[in-house]
């Protein structure tokens, strides 16, 4: 005999599969890239086709180039954002998006805004919530463990600096463990 517990709690699972579902199943048509590390990842997650917008400091992959301009991320305009029609804006928490999250979300666009990076173990989470903000959280969740294989590796050029006590500046070593 089930008990009363039992019932309630598969009514409750009943009631809440058809939302899980529904939500696992939305994906973007068109995205709005703000930050070059967002557009580097979204591309990276296969998402460069519903790409319709990139801000002013978004220059690589090349393909990004040749996207709608977004305007600059410290500037941001809702009426410049919502001339591309997207349904969702990924950003970073460092950009000015907070300014027209209210008009993006009056006309049902979604916004995600990603955590900053402070450390190598970051750069991975930041991966899977950019892949759970556009639907794909397998895809990101392979392509954060083939970047903390990359970037968790020893870069010997700067560990011989290190030794050496003559260290590269932080953008040259960025740029040096990213290879």
């Amino acid at each position: 005999m089930l008990s009363r517990r039992s019932l309630i709690a598969g009514a409750i699972g009943a009631l809440a599969a058809p939302n899980i579902g529904l939500a696992a199943a939305w994906r973007p048509k068109r995205i709005i890239a703000i930050g070059g590390p967002i557009t580097e990842i979204l591309f990276g997650l296969g998402c460069g086709d519903q790409i319709v917008a990139v801000d002013q400091t978004s220059r690589f992959p090349g393909a990004a180039r040749r996207k709608g301009d977004a305007g600059f991320h410290d500037d941001l305009s809702a009426a410049q954002l919502l001339s591309h029609a997207p349904d969702l804006v990924v950003s970073g928490e460092e950009t000015s998006i907070a300014d027209v999250k209210d008009a993006l979300a009056r006309s049902s666009v979604r916004v995600s805004s990603l955590k900053s990076v402070r450390r190598a173990s970051d750069v991975t989470q930041r991966i899977r919530a950019a892949g759970d903000a556009v639907g794909d959280p397998g895809r990101a969740a392979r392509r954060s463990r083939t970047q903390w294989r990359r970037i968790s590796r020893p870069c010997p050029t700067i560990s011989a600096a290190c030794l050496r006590g003559d260290a590269p500046s932080s953008s040259w070593a960025s740029a040096a463990a990213t290879r």
